[in-house]
């Protein structure tokens, strides 16, 4: 299922429930906070937040048409797409309609492996994050990579055996042009976006262990 929950109280205040048992990987609500987004298995639904009932059984609207179990879902800052990680390593990204649906606008064949996060940045540019360790921009519009970073691993010393950087989650500074990423070696990279470009601008070393 995917709930709702009221900070004030920590209560569960809503529930959606059609997913047929499956576990739902991702959410996210519309601009308008109107729906809600979830991923679960291949597929996106949508549930229409101003319903009555407490209990949501019915789906307003969804899409069924990734190759591979998707990771992650986000909705860009101006609230018009939508856009999916998949296992497959692709990236897809939709049209959000008021109500009508997802249109599929988009598919980037992103990663060599797993695309495990995602995330947008103001000006709608998409970024992707995977198994592979490598982090892409994409331009929705004119449908193409225009830049990115591959993570290495650290060298070794004295038989230790580290985790390798790979890519677990992105966030986007909303006011600078900054994406954060979360490596599986316990680091945290900050890239710095220029242009079509990306570039280390830190990395937040050693504030996890694993």
């Amino acid at each position: 299922t995917a709930r709702l929950w009221d900070l004030r109280t920590f209560k569960s205040v809503r529930r959606m429930a059609a997913f047929d048992g499956e576990a739902v990987n991702s959410v996210a609500f519309s601009a308008d906070g109107s729906s809600l987004f979830s991923a679960s298995e291949c597929s996106i639904l949508a549930f229409d937040l101003r319903r009555p009932e407490v209990l949501l059984n019915e789906v307003a609207y969804g899409v069924s048409d990734s190759a591979d179990e998707i990771n992650q879902i986000t909705v860009s800052p101006d609230g018009s797409q939508l856009a999916a990680a998949d296992d497959s390593g692709a990236a897809h990204v939709y049209k959000v309609g008021s109500g009508s649906g997802f249109e599929p606008l988009l598919s980037f064949e992103a990663h060599t492996n797993l695309c495990t996060a995602l995330c947008y940045l103001p000006d709608n540019s998409l970024v992707t994050g995977g198994l592979d360790a490598a982090v892409c921009m994409l331009d929705t519009i004119a449908a193409a990579k225009t830049g990115g970073v591959v993570f290495k691993p650290k060298a070794q010393t004295g038989g230790q055996v580290t985790n390798p950087p790979l890519v677990h989650g992105l966030a986007a500074s909303p006011d600078r042009p900054l994406v954060a990423a979360a490596l599986g070696d316990g680091n945290v990279a900050v890239l710095e976006v220029k242009g079509t470009e990306m570039m280390l601008w830190a990395m937040l070393e050693d504030g996890h262990t694993a």
